[in-house]
């Protein structure tokens, strides 16, 4: 009997290394995890919400990245496998992950408090806590309150400050009821709420921040209170309905594009204690028949009175002539005269070239 002699096969290093894979199998190292962190250290909630936390497990190549999620008081809160807390009771629970690798863990505060009630089916009450948080998240009270057709909004008479955009498009509402005590009304606070016919401003507030009241086609009337200074940029922007504007003699500037496109005023009463206009301040006002711009007045920037298709006059208290902006200060108004102070005549033609024809003595 002969012997049989096999070659084995010739493989280069590649290939060998290869070939032990393959018979002996690759086991990779592990990588252990280091450290877990949330998204969040504290968070409010009102029963009912919920809020996803997420955690954060380092290194990013760990081999095993999985966690468990767990409440101190489930009666409180509650946490889901994808670490969705939900608010059951008011009071403080602690939430807690922690990785299936290592035992690492991390924490986060939770706070549940009860959401404010509605007083009637068209009223809400709001609390000092509800302008904090409102800009926020909304409670689910309130949405579902606005949306069955809340009315009306009266506050809480602890209410000191309106946040931004609070009630931004709210367009069920209607009234606004605003007690003395706050003091500051945010940017955007009643932006697009289509349908608010009145609101009253109360004495507290020196500044009407800017697109305060920004398409609020509805508002019929609005009395400025004395003690405002400002009145920011399109803070009255496209309130078409508005009839009736009161400034006091407080103001001192009108912003850029503060009453853009509020087209039933009839009249602009502008007070001495204004000096400054802002550029498209009353454009496109088309109702107005009359305007009247204070003695204190040194600047009216671009387009201030711009498109007053009805004007019947403008007048100008102010001895010195305002200093005008670029372009189109009194463009298309009817080319109706602009009365200014007798002694002052010339000195605004010189100054306005450009409506130089249309300049005369105040009757």
């Amino acid at each position: 009997m002969g012997w049989v002699i096999v070659e084995p096969p010739q493989y280069r290093r590649g290939d060998l290394i290869e070939y032990h894979s393959e018979v002996c199998g690759y086991v990779p190292p592990v990588v252990h995890v280091d450290s877990v962190s949330l998204n969040k250290a504290t968070f409010d909630l009102y029963i009912g919400n919920s809020e996803t936390l997420v955690a954060t497990v380092l290194p990013n190549d760990a081999t095993d990245k999985s966690v468990t999620w767990s409440s101190s008081d489930s009666s409180i809160a509650t946490v889901d496998s994808n670490g969705v807390v939900t608010a059951i009771a008011a009071g403080n629970a602690t939430i807690t992950v922690t990785t299936v690798d290592g035992g690492k863990t991390a924490q986060c505060a939770a706070t549940v408090e009860a959401p404010p009630q509605p007083t009637t089916a068209i009223t809400y009450t709001a609390t000092s806590k509800l302008n904090v948080v409102l800009n926020k998240f909304t409670p689910s009270a309130t949405a579902e309150t606005f949306n069955n057709g809340v009315g009306k909004i009266e506050f809480a008479s602890d209410v000191n400050t309106i946040k931004d955009e609070t009630f931004n498009g709210k367009t069920n509402l209607t009234s606004i009821n605003i007690p003395n005590s706050v003091t500051s009304i945010g940017y955007e606070a009643f932006y697009n709420c289509t349908n608010l016919e009145s609101i009253n401003i109360p004495n507290g507030i020196t500044s009407i921040n800017s697109s305060v009241f920004k398409k609020c086609a509805s508002l019929t009337g609005v009395t400025i209170p004395n003690g405002v200074t400002s009145i920011g940029d399109s803070a009255f922007y496209e309130c078409g309905s508005l009839t009736i504007i009161y400034i006091p003699n407080t103001v001192t500037s009108i912003g850029n594009n503060a009453f853009f496109y509020c087209s039933g005023l009839t009249s602009v009463n502008i007070p001495d204690s204004v000096t400054y206009i802002g550029s498209w301040a009353f454009n496109n006002c088309r109702g107005v028949t009359t305007v009247t711009i204070g003695g204190g007045v040194t600047f009216i920037d671009s387009g201030a009175f711009v498109t007053f298709s009805n004007m019947n006059s403008i007048t100008i208290k102010a001895t010195t002539p305002p200093a005008l902006g670029s372009t189109y200060v009194f463009y298309d108004n009817n080319n109706c005269p602009i009365y200014v102070p007798a002694a002052s005549v010339n000195a605004y033609k010189a100054a306005w070239s450009s409506y130089a024809d249309r300049i005369q003595a105040i009757p």
